[in-house]
């Protein structure tokens, strides 16, 4: 799991939400996007980053930061705005 995806099981707890797709509509996104990114394995947009923070009463610069770390760092083919990481 990466730090960016403790984000979306915090929105989960926060609201009760019971699955990917509750999440999904909560976050205005497509479920398959929702499960990857909770599961860490896809990096969500600086868009999706400030509306996360706004529901958990964040910095959205703290998830920004994390978000791009995230994307940079990453060597296992997370996906990043919808890319797979073609260093890879």
């Amino acid at each position: 799991m990466t730090e960016i995806s403790g984000y979306f099981e915090a929105i989960k707890d926060r609201y009760a939400l019971t699955s990917d797709y509750t999440l999904a509509e909560k976050l205005g996104i497509a479920q398959p996007d929702a499960n990857l990114m909770r599961r860490g394995l896809k990096v969500p947009k600086p868009e999706l980053c400030i509306k996360i923070a706004k529901l958990l009463d964040r910095n959205p610069v703290e998830l920004l930061l994390i978000a791009q770390k995230e994307g940079r760092g990453n060597r296992q083919g997370i996906e990043t705005a919808g890319v797979t990481n073609p260093d890879l």
